[in-house]
């Protein structure tokens, strides 16, 4: 399914990838990729229908991350024998990136549900997930899924941190702002 292009991701980018450079520097994460990529997650999740813009074979919108490992672990259509490895990669990285943003961005919520740990590994082993599927089809950039996989509990904690110290909305002016308001 493709995206409608939407004109504030790469400003919000840019937004988020100045604030994580320095978080995650102070946190000693010094990979650029991871960096980049979170930014650009970050900048996604920031409409909330693409949190859940996963559907099953029904064209319902799966909303949790059990109802994604049952959609991904299910048959698919039988006459393609099963899930295309295009589309099980896609629900695999949906995962990641879910549980890393719920994770890092709304920690209380997901601990107050009792399911941070579960978040943690999950998306841990959705990138792993990725990052075998993309290695064995000689994917460029393949390594960037698993440095996220190892590095999951710690760049969601550092999440935790920045949202905490830098996206306060009263540090920010503008069309910033309103979007970090949303995220606190």
């Amino acid at each position: 399914m493709r995206e409608r292009h939407d004109e504030s991701v790469p400003i919000l980018k840019r937004f988020f990838l100045r604030i994580l450079q320095r978080s995650f520097t102070e946190l000693f994460i010094w990979d650029r990729a991871i960096w980049d990529y979170v930014a650009e997650l970050l900048a996604r999740f920031s409409r909330t229908e693409r949190l859940y813009r996963i559907k099953d074979m029904a064209g319902r919108r799966l909303t949790t991350v059990v109802e994604m490992l049952v959609e991904v672990s299910g048959p698919g259509r039988p006459e393609l024998g099963g899930h295309p490895l295009a589309r099980e990669r896609e629900i695999y990285r949906h995962i990641g990136d879910y549980t890393l943003f719920m994770s890092g961005i709304f920690r209380e919520f997901v601990q107050r549900r009792g399911v941070l740990g579960f978040y943690l590994s999950q998306g841990s082993r959705a990138y792993l997930s990725v990052w075998r599927m993309d290695k064995a089809m000689y994917i460029p950039g393949a390594g960037l899924f698993q440095a996220l996989s190892e590095d999951f509990e710690r760049i969601s904690g550092a999440l935790d941190y920045t949202k905490k110290v830098y996206f306060r909305p009263e540090a920010h002016s503008g069309p910033y702002r309103e979007v970090l308001s949303r995220l606190v």
